[in-house]
Order: structure tokens, then C-alpha cells, then sequence
């Protein structure tokens, strides 16, 4: 299950932190009042998620119930992935076709994963969808991808279209 929650979590944050990105809201250099040798990042926290209806205050019948808290944030400028108090803190950079995905090395230690199961993510057709601010749609192709160690990172390389 914790798996599931955490495949979920990545697509959920690369979803959000898209659509907030197509918004009117621009971060720049020269924007948000981050000190000097921070930058703005999108901070994107899944408070609940169940399958009960949003009318009955997730707590009963069925639908989709999904409350995230998004923030505007300073980190240092230098990406770095993490696990801090049970979340996971990932990264993704888009460069043309290709998007590289960076998750902490650490998640290999959660007792439901076996070393194996990071030799390669596999990814759904269209489960990642990147909003860019010029308002190009990308899309996650489906496939296999080989899962690269370097330092305390898991890097996917994945194919956009």
C-alpha cells in the first residue's frame, strides 16, 4: 500500500505543482523575496485522500476525496531529494523529450521493497502529465525505465511526448 501511496504522491505533486505553474503566478529570479542563494519551490502536501464523497466531508458514500495544501517556499537554489518526518521530497527536471525524475536513495530501505524492485520503474501511459508556463502539454510515455544510483539519488530517465 505504501507503495501505491507513494507512486501516487509523486503523480499527484507533478500534477499540482504543473497546474500551479500554469497559473498566474510566475517565479523568477528576480521574484518571490527568496534571501539570496534561495530559490522559490512549490511545496505540495497530500492532507487526505480516500474514496468517500467531498459533500459528506470524506467520511462517507463513494467518490474521490483529495485535499493537498500547496505553498510557495524558499530552498536552496541546488535541488536536493530528502525524506523528512515520513514524506518524501523528490525533484524533476524536463529537457526537451525527456524528463528526469530524482527520488531519495533512501525509500530502498522501506521494508515493503526488495533491492530488485529498483532496478526499473515502470510507468502508466499519460499517469504524469507537465504543464509548462509557455502552455505546452507533455505527457509520461508508457514503459520500462532503467532506475540509475548516483550519490544518495534514484534518477529515471523518462520519455515525454
Amino acid at each position: 500500500m505504501r507503495t501505491i501511496l507513494i507512486a501516487f504522491f509523486i503523480i499527484v505533486c507533478h500534477s499540482a505543482m504543473a497546474q500551479v505553474s500554469t497559473s498566474k503566478m510566475v517565479l523568477s529570479d528576480e521574484d518571490p523575496g527568496c534571501p539570496l542563494g534561495l530559490c522559490p519551490s512549490v511545496s505540495i502536501v497530500l492532507d487526505m485522500f480516500n474514496f468517500h464523497k467531498p459533500r459528506t466531508g470524506c467520511s462517507s458514500g463513494f467518490g474521490l476525496c483529495i485535499k493537498l495544501d500547496v505553498s510557495v517556499t524558499c530552498h536552496p537554489c541546488e535541488p536536493k531529494t530528502a525524506i523528512e518526518g515520513g514524506k518524501v521530497r523528490a525533484w524533476l527536471s524536463v529537457d526537451g523529450s525527456v524528463a528526469e525524475l530524482h527520488l531519495p536513495k533512501a525509500i530502498m530501505e522501506f521494508s515493503e521493497f526488495k533491492p530488485d524492485d529498483f532496478t526499473h520503474f515502470v510507468a502508466e501511459d499519460r499517469s504524469i502529465v507537465l504543464y509548462g508556463l509557455d502552455g505546452e502539454v507533455r505527457f509520461l510515455r508508457e514503459g520500462t525505465y532503467p532506475v540509475e544510483v548516483r550519490d544518495d539519488e534514484l534518477v529515471i530517465k523518462l520519455a515525454l511526448y
